[in-house]
């Protein structure tokens, strides 16, 4: 008992002694060393859906490739002033079967791909990218209306994939240019002349 009652009060006596400041500072060094790697573990996956014109590759290259030039242009009239960012166009596309079906095949490989590359990104502790490419003639009609209509997709349930659709040759310019194109159509009646379009459009 009289050991048990010794221990007791050096146990009670015992003063807790605060870290000092290289201590606190070792501590902090190795929070910050690691910080790196959770980050990292974090990332979320990438999808890239990239438009672009038949001239000019892209870079880097797509894991995935479509070229959407199987699908007929839209009429000249809607080209004339609009791009594959109007509904109108989008919506004329889709009507194509050889449009919609490429777009739900697309999907399907994507889909196939995003899991390949997921598994792999967490074997070796990467960052899975998944890089789609789609392209037409001018690059501003058939291959942005195909990558939007990617970009709708679901492509996550929880949407853990960061999904990033870039028109690559389609410009503040461009775009200008369309509208100017559309307000001089409607003071025409729509029936305005069509100028300076290329045959590969």
């Amino acid at each position: 008992m009289a050991i048990l009652s010794d221990i007791a009060s050096k146990v009670k006596n015992t003063r807790l002694v605060p870290p000092t400041e290289d201590e606190l500072s070792a501590t902090k060094e190795d929070n910050q060393d690691s910080s790196p790697s959770q980050t990292q573990k974090r990332q979320r996956p990438i999808l890239e859906i990239t438009s672009y014109d038949r001239f000019t590759p892209p870079s880097p290259m797509p894991d995935l490739e479509y070229d959407c030039r199987v699908t007929q242009n839209p009429s000249r009239q809607i080209r004339k002033t609009c791009t594959g960012l109007d509904s109108t166009l989008q919506d004329e596309l889709m009507q194509r079967e050889s449009f919609s079906d490429t777009v739900a095949r697309a999907e399907e490989d994507i889909k196939r791909l995003m899991e390949v590359k997921d598994v792999r990104a967490s074997r070796e502790d990467e960052v899975a990218i998944v890089r789609v490419g789609c392209l037409c003639g001018s690059g501003h009609h058939r291959s942005v209306a195909f990558a939007e209509q990617l970009g709708k997709v679901k492509w996550s349930e929880d949407d853990s994939w960061e999904v990033r659709v870039v028109h690559r040759d389609l410009t503040k310019g461009v775009e200008e240019m369309k509208r100017v194109r559309g307000k001089e159509s409607e003071k025409e009646g729509g029936h305005g002349r069509v100028d300076g379009e290329k045959a590969g459009e």
